[in-house]
């Protein structure tokens, strides 16, 4: 019954998503995605029903992720994985449920006879909204300034060369000037190439 409640709460028409039993790490549940990427060895796998990532600085967000929503049940972290190619970069969210889903699923798990602590995985490139932590992963991911991580906030959100210059109080060679920097460390060719990724992975 654990595992109906969980496979609601992980649906396959989603990214890969896995809920991650909070007291001791091990995944509980994993959609058909997930599974897939498993399977692929990339870029995630499972070590002792441990979710690990591929490259060792992610497995270490990772794990600081798990820990911090364990303790604190804060709401979600993010990061990106980057890649030589665009089909390499991921969109990892670690989240808590919240409010009135998150009672509703205790009490379902807890009926169910299965540890009601539960972290979800999800590691996709598609996301309904850009969250601002979703953007401030991508952002730290590229190393960008504050004000390169500012444009790529308001490019997200739609808005023109011309609007984020009027809204920045700065000049619009400025703001082209950062672009060309986004540009340069993101390794996309074109403003509309690089707003196709940010939209793709958060």
């Amino acid at each position: 019954m654990g595992r109906e409640v969980l496979a609601l709460a992980c649906p396959d028409w989603r990214e890969a998503s896995l809920a991650i039993d909070a007291r001791n790490g091990e995944i509980a549940y994993a959609n058909w995605r997930a599974l897939a990427l498993l399977d692929a060895r990339a870029p995630i796998s499972v070590f002792g029903n441990r979710l690990i990532f591929t490259d060792p600085r992610h497995n270490q967000q990772y794990f600081t992720g798990l820990e911090k929503l364990r303790t604190s049940l804060s709401e979600e972290e993010v990061f990106i994985i980057t890649g030589h190619k665009e089909a390499d970069w991921f969109a990892v969210t670690i989240h808590n449920p919240q409010g009135l889903y998150r009672e509703v699923l205790h009490r379902s798990l807890e009926a169910a006879g299965t540890s009601p602590d539960i972290i979800f995985v999800e590691i996709g490139r598609t996301k309904q909204a850009a969250s601002a932590a979703q953007i401030a992963a991508f952002s730290e991911a590229l190393k960008l300034t504050p004000a390169e991580a500012e444009l790529v906030f308001l490019l997200a959100q739609g808005q023109t060369l011309a609007d984020i210059a009027e809204r920045c109080k700065a000049a619009l060679s400025t703001v082209r000037q950062r672009l060309k920097a986004v540009l340069a460390k993101s390794g996309c060719r074109r403003q509309a190439d690089l707003v196709r990724q940010i939209v793709s992975l958060c």
